[in-house]
């Protein structure tokens, strides 16, 4: 929502994120040689804000992967074998499996590393409990 009506005249719009699309910075004709002056350095700013955005994990509510799902993901992403995560998890490799399995199904994919990258791609690989 716009406050100030000068900028309902002539807005600048920069491109934002999917997530919150564009938005107003200032009316070309009204700002008082702020855009003119320091334009570059808001349009660098917007890119990198745009870029942090991306990066926040992408929480999709139907496909939730239980923690232990995703714990087993990261093993596989770290290049750890069945058996070595499910000794480092205290599990039977039977336990490991099933998990893996479970996963690939939330995922809607059918191989572990197709798994692996979507979680990747969707920024939630190796973040902390959300």
């Amino acid at each position: 929502m716009i406050v100030d009506p000068k900028l309902r005249r002539h807005p600048q719009r920069i491109p934002g994120c999917p997530k919150f699309g564009s938005f107003v910075v200032s009316s070309l004709s009204d700002d008082g040689g702020i855009w003119h002056e320091n334009g570059r350095v808001i349009k660098i700013l917007n890119d990198i804000m745009h870029l942090k955005v991306q990066r926040l994990p992408q929480l999709n509510p139907n496909t939730p992967l239980t923690l232990r799902q995703r714990e087993v993901l990261q093993w596989v992403g770290d290049g750890k074998t069945m058996l070595d995560i499910a000794t480092i998890m205290d599990l039977t490799p039977a336990t490991v499996a099933k998990h893996l399995k479970m996963a690939r199904d939330a995922l809607n994919v059918e191989t572990t590393a197709q798994a692996v990258l979507k979680l990747s791609m969707l920024n939630q690989m190796f973040i902390m409990d959300l």
